[in-house]
């Protein structure tokens, strides 16, 4: 998958740092739940991007999750799948199908998956090191459908260079292990 649509979703009443922006956090949470559903059932096909995110003491992921594809019809079955979820659709709203840049003006940024080792986990000097690093890192709820347990999605921003070919894990993010950067328009 190359990037080159994208679609805004955007929180309604939680501009951008203002009053309401902690109200963002569980509607993106319900929105990145709802598209890792979609994302499995199309694997590889979308990215997400958190651009108006903040790390450090202040983390918080934003207003506004920007879904990409390589094909606009891809996007197209996103808008499609929301319209039609109303546990989401009246509290965002959903701008519409853009082109990326040939060369976008401000570069490219990688938006990472940050894996913390679970508490069973054999790695626990990892897990430790992990827990005070994601400290910055804005992350937002997701409930397993498999076994009903909750858990943090913890992204990280990196500066990052145009892509050969984009792999997205099930959440639309890179990983150290498949990374990537998005556009940043």
């Amino acid at each position: 998958m190359l990037p080159k649509h994208f679609l805004d979703i955007e929180v309604r009443g939680a501009a951008r740092g203002g009053p309401g922006a902690m109200a963002a956090i569980p509607v993106l949470s319900r929105l990145l739940s709802a598209l890792h559903k979609l994302f499995d059932s199309y694997p590889g096909r979308f990215a997400v991007a958190l651009p108006h995110m903040r790390t450090g003491r202040l983390r918080h992921p934003g207003n506004l999750m920007r879904v990409f594809a390589e094909h606009r019809g891809d996007l197209d079955i996103i808008c499609t799948a929301l319209a039609a979820n109303e546990r989401i659709l009246g509290s965002v709203r959903l701008g519409i199908i853009k082109e990326v840049p040939e060369e976008p003006e401000l570069g490219w940024m990688e938006y990472r998956r940050y894996r913390i080792p679970g508490r069973t986990s054999r790695l626990e000097k990892c897990r430790e090191y992990r827990l005070m690093a994601s400290d910055e890192l804005p992350y937002l709820r997701i409930g397993s459908a498999s076994n009903g347990q909750a858990f943090s999605v913890h992204v990280a921003a990196l500066p990052g260079t145009r892509p050969q070919q984009c792999e997205p894990n099930g959440y639309g993010l890179s990983t150290a292990t498949r990374p990537f950067a998005l556009p940043v328009v």
